[in-house]
């Protein structure tokens, strides 16, 4: 039986690695999420402005799409040690 995950709501922008970053837990486990600029900009409706604020805005009106993919990634499999899931175009 797959493990649920649930989410912290702290969304944060890596401008290093130009997404979104977000934590959670399955289990006892903490989980780092990403989702890339790139991965937004091929699923959703992006605006214009600062690429920061733009991207952003973009995760949080589409939250509860985004938790549904990364609840499917857990669902697929077991954590990985580092706990971290890496949200692609392929998600969807």
């Amino acid at each position: 039986m797959a493990q649920a995950a649930s989410f912290n709501g702290d969304e944060k922008w890596v401008s290093h690695v130009e997404g979104v970053s977000f934590t959670g837990r399955v289990g006892d486990q903490k989980v780092t999420y990403f989702i890339s600029r790139e991965v937004l900009r091929d699923h959703f409706d992006i605006g214009a402005g600062d690429i920061k604020e733009t991207f952003l805005k973009a995760f949080r009106v589409n939250r509860k799409v985004i938790y549904k993919v990364a609840q499917r990634l857990v669902g697929k499999g077991p954590v990985s040690p580092g706990g971290q899931f890496v949200i692609s175009t392929y998600s969807f």
